[in-house]
């Protein structure tokens, strides 16, 4: 379908890296409306392998922010007005500056970010006009930040629940093990007591 007018398209993204940064479970979080506020798309997920060096606030904010603009393109957005916000005064600014950043040393971009921040400017490049800017406090604007964020938080719940349930489940198995080798053994000194016994 064509549209003639172009859509104000709004889009909340949040990175954060839990219960520590770095190295602790980096979850990113986006939510897309349309000007009207209905929702055209939320998301959240896993940015990284938890608890390694590559989870950072960074690489989870980075990662919404792809993941969100990726999903604009694929559902034919790029003619739109489409406004980014986001509560990383680092990111923000990072893309904002652009060329610059890569160039100076005051926002030195780490190694695990630059392919995030490379592919953002990229895609950046296929809108007729994207902004990218710091959360407003405005009040219409707070119930979209928090359910980004419990989003977020949903998303390292799920990823917590996943890791305590594989390290359990590995522990059940050697627990069993050392049970069935235990259990052997009783009954091997069992039958040997019940042997000696009966001569």
């Amino acid at each position: 379908k064509k549209r003639m007018m172009k859509e104000i398209v709004t889009v909340r993204f949040l990175g954060q890296c839990l219960p520590r940064n770095p190295g602790g479970i980096a979850c990113y979080a986006y939510i897309i409306r349309n000007k009207e506020g209905l929702l055209l798309h939320e998301s959240c997920g896993l940015a990284a392998e938890p608890n390694s060096t590559s989870s950072t606030n960074s690489v989870a904010n980075y990662t919404a922010l792809v993941k969100a603009l990726e999903w604009l393109i694929k559902n034919r957005y790029t003619k739109d007005i489409i406004k980014v916000y986001g509560n990383s005064k680092l990111v923000v600014s990072q893309i904002n500056d652009g060329e610059s950043v890569i160039s100076s040393n005051k926002n030195i971009i780490s190694k695990n970010v630059l392919p995030l921040y490379t592919k953002v400017m990229k895609m950046k490049s296929k809108f007729y006009y994207v902004s990218f800017e710091r959360n407003s406090n405005n009040d219409n604007n707070r119930i979209d930040d928090r359910e980004v964020e419990e989003l977020s938080l949903l998303a390292y719940i799920e990823a917590k629940t996943k890791i305590l349930e594989q390290s359990r489940s590995g522990l059940n198995n050697s627990i069993d093990k050392n049970r069935q080798e235990l259990k052997k053994k009783l009954f091997s000194t069992a039958a040997e007591l019940m042997m000696a016994a009966a001569k």
